[in-house]
């Protein structure tokens, strides 16, 4: 264990380093419980006591903790709560560190984002941020939805207050992608196509066709009469605008989705 200081011990302009947080500067000290300190890396001031210098326990908030690029930041939003003997993570925190591992961790699927240059805007780096973003759109829409950038702005690389929108899951999924050259439409044993639109609890067949091509037709036509019937069941659930565009160009949704092959 090392030595514990005494305050005499420290002088103003000396660094010293935390546990978790880099190297800090000594800046004033006005007493054993005053201790003003600034961060080097990131220039965050905060004034501490000298047993948190002593324990080296001092937390930099605008430190990049998450995936070596997310921070905390300083706000009124927890990342966590107590439930019982157990310690939970807020919705907000759970939606935002997954969206910084969906970008920047090591899975398959983040590399694969990185490979394609999908990001989150610096703005969002700072989970504070994102937090005020968050529970208002829970405020707006309800609970239970999720972060989605693609379908305000087709094609959006970017998590962002301006590219993302909350939304219902059920209509996250309309557009997930999934096996095969075109979803929704498949081969049956006797040579002939069928076209089966849905989750695997509500999926529905509507047909079955001679040719491929015409199968691809018509699960068009449903699937925009799908994201049509969709957007007005949960038009009090989603972004207004988002409303506007699945409503009146589900064609471009689900033309844009049938190229993908989603």
């Amino acid at each position: 264990m090392s030595k514990r200081l005494r305050l005499s011990e420290l002088s103003v302009g000396t660094t010293r380093p935390s546990r978790f947080c880099g190297e800090y500067r000594i800046i004033a000290i006005q007493g054993w419980n005053k201790i003003k300190i600034c961060f080097t890396n990131t220039g965050y001031t905060k004034t501490v006591s000298l047993s948190e210098i002593n324990t080296g326990s001092i937390k930099d908030f605008y430190y990049p903790t998450v995936v070596g690029i997310g921070y905390l930041g300083v706000g009124c939003y927890p990342t966590s709560y107590k439930r019982g003997d157990k310690t939970m993570h807020t919705p907000a925190y759970e939606a935002w560190t997954s969206r910084l591992q969906l970008c920047y961790g090591n899975t398959n699927f983040a590399h694969r984002y990185k490979d394609i240059g999908v990001y989150v805007c610096e703005e969002w780096l700072c989970f504070q941020n994102f937090a005020e973003w968050f529970y208002k759109q829970i405020k707006l829409y309800g609970k239970g939805g999720v972060v989605d950038k693609d379908l305000l702005h087709l094609g959006s690389k970017v998590y962002s207050p301006q590219t993302c929108c909350y939304i219902p899951q059920c209509i996250n999924v309309m557009f997930r992608r999934s096996s095969g050259k075109n979803t929704g439409v498949y081969p049956n044993q006797s040579g002939k196509w069928y076209v089966s639109i849905g989750g695997k609890k509500s999926r529905k067949r509507y047909g079955t066709y001679s040719t491929e091509n015409d199968a691809v037709d018509a699960y068009r036509r449903e699937k925009i009469t799908l994201v049509q019937n969709t957007a007005v069941e949960f038009q009090d659930k989603i972004d207004p605008a988002l409303f506007y565009k699945l409503y009146t160009g589900a064609e471009n949704y689900v033309d844009y989705y049938l190229e993908k092959g989603i």
